[in-house]
């Protein structure tokens, strides 16, 4: 199964130069054939999994995810891809 990570700059860059192109002449449309190969390209792909810290210091939550994964942290906080906000609290047990 391919994924995020290991689908060719090439194929990608390829796949943009087509709707670019397609979009520069005028079509708005994908044909079926097109879409449904794109369809299915998406359900193969597996999610990637990325690592984030957590630093724990005088009882404060520290989220520090790596700089290449695209995720932004403060303090406490993760935003996620679709503008929500994950908030790291602790709980005494």
């Amino acid at each position: 199964m391919e994924t995020t990570e290991s689908i060719l700059a090439e194929e990608w860059e390829q796949l943009v130069d087509e709707f670019i192109d397609r979009e520069a002449e005028g079509f708005d449309e994908l044909t079926v054939s097109a879409f449904f190969e794109a369809w299915a390209a998406i359900e193969e792909m597996e999610p990637v999994s990325v690592s984030v810290q957590i630093r724990i210091q005088e009882g404060q939550v520290s989220l520090i995810a790596p700089p290449t994964v695209g995720l932004q942290t403060k303090e406490n906080q993760l935003w996620l891809e679709d503008g929500r906000v994950l908030v790291f609290t602790l709980e005494p047990a």
